[in-house]
Parts: structure tokens; C-alpha cells; sequence
């Protein structure tokens, strides 16, 4: 059995050829299941240790299996040995959709491209975003909201301060008397924030605004305030590949 933290690394494929797109990070609120993931971001952090460990692998396994145009992906563990294994693979959009924000981050649309291919649009290998082989700054983030206990939601506080965070996407169940599920999700806030003030910053936003209250007042989400460790992975991702922290 394998223990340890956790990536997504995401393509994009055509005429049967797959680039690395983004990789994301998987975090858990401490004390939380380890795979209750309520922050999901894309890093440079381990990146070039699954570029040299796994990529050319992913690439020809995703040829062998004739993925040969969409969206892709594989989840990875980065082992006690120090090394990365392949646990999961998708061929399709991951759950928590942090290609959204992180569009803004890389110029790539990938719900663009999937409506394309749906449409009968036939893209081309050159028609490939550049595959990821360095650090950005800039950080697409997907923050799932889990309900710690059964319960039922009275009212949503805190979404007007939400909806001023730049390109934000707001998922979220609107309706009164909702019936929550032990660890279920509430719902998902997408964004971008190009700059580690602006990572933590819009998570401390969240955390400060929103709230999902019962019929007492109390809030049902399980918050992420683990700030040292988005801010200790995207510093080391930066330092990987010899980038200046802003």
C-alpha cells in the first residue's frame, strides 16, 4: 500500500498525440480523511521529478490505449521510497475541473476544446497548447467544499464577497431545506490567483465570507486552513525550476 501525497497531471491529446497540459496538487484539512481533497491547485511543485519518472510513460500508455483526441488524465502518489506510481487514470475532465481557472492562468480553453470535438471540429496535433516542462506563478485552484455532518442547510452566507474575486466560478447548491451527506460536497468555488499573496489570499476570503448554516446557525463546511502547506509547496515548485518568488 502506498501513502503520500498526491497529483493530477492533466493532457490534452490529438491526432493520438498527448501533451502534458497542467499538474495538480491534492490537499487535505488536517485531522480530515487523507483523501478528502477540499483544495485541488495546479503546481510546479514535483513536476520535474513526473516529467523524468512518468511522462513518457503516460504518453505511451494513453497511444497504446488509443486515446487519440480530448482530455486525459492520470492521478499519481509520490511514495515513502520517493518515488512517483500511477494509481488512477481518466479519460475525460477531472471532478473537480481546475482546467477552468487555470485557463486564465495558460491561455488554454479546455471546455472549448471538448465542445469542438463535440461538435464534429477536428483538431490537429499542431493545434496542441506547448506541454508543460517549467514553473508558473500563476495558480488555477478548485476549493471543494465538504459537509462535516448530516444535516440541513437553512441559508448560504458570504457569496457576495466570493463573487468579487477575479474570473471566480461559483458551484454551489442555492436550495433551502438541502439534505447533506456526511463528507458529501456542498459544492466547488473555482479561480485563478497569479501570485502565491493572491493564492492564499482568495482561500482566506473563502474562509473569512463563506458559510452553509443549519437551521441553528452553525456552519456545515469543512474549511481548508492549511496555509503553510499550499504556500510551502508553491515556493518549492518555483525554487525547482529556479524561479524568484515575487
Amino acid at each position: 500500500r502506498l501513502y503520500g501525497p498526491e497529483f493530477v497531471a492533466n493532457y490534452v491529446i490529438a491526432d493520438g498525440k498527448a501533451v502534458l497540459n497542467h499538474l495538480s496538487a491534492e490537499h487535505h484539512q488536517p485531522g480530515q480523511k487523507a483523501n478528502l481533497y477540499s483544495i485541488i491547485n495546479t503546481t510546479s511543485c514535483h513536476l520535474k521529478q513526473y516529467l523524468k519518472e512518468l511522462n513518457d510513460y503516460v504518453i505511451k500508455i494513453f497511444e497504446l490505449a488509443e486515446f487519440n483526441e480530448g482530455i486525459a488524465w492520470v492521478e499519481c502518489m509520490l511514495g515513502q521510497d520517493g518515488h512517483s506510481y500511477l494509481i488512477e487514470s481518466g479519460f475525460r475532465f477531472g471532478g473537480e475541473m481546475t482546467v477552468v481557472p487555470y485557463g486564465h492562468i495558460s491561455g488554454f480553453n479546455g471546455i472549448k476544446w471538448m465542445l469542438d470535438i463535440a461538435k464534429g471540429v477536428k483538431h490537429t496535433h499542431d493545434q496542441l497548447p506547448p506541454p508543460l516542462t517549467t514553473a508558473h506563478y500563476g495558480s488555477g485552484v478548485s476549493y471543494l467544499l465538504f459537509a462535516h455532518t448530516v444535516d440541513t442547510v437553512e441559508r448560504i452566507e458570504g457569496l457576495d464577497a466570493i463573487a468579487k474575486i477575479p474570473n471566480v466560478v461559483i458551484d454551489i447548491r442555492h436550495r433551502k431545506n438541502f439534505q447533506t451527506r456526511y463528507l458529501g460536497t456542498l459544492g466547488v468555488i473555482r479561480f485563478p490567483a497569479y501570485s502565491e499573496k493572491e493564492l492564499l489570499d482568495y482561500i482566506a476570503i473563502i474562509n473569512d465570507n463563506l458559510k452553509v448554516l443549519n437551521t441553528k446557525g452553525e456552519d456545515l463546511i469543512i474549511h481548508y486552513t492549511d496555509y503553510d502547506a499550499i504556500k510551502e509547496q508553491y515556493e518549492s515548485g518555483l525554487k525547482e525550476f529556479g524561479f524568484e518568488l515575487k
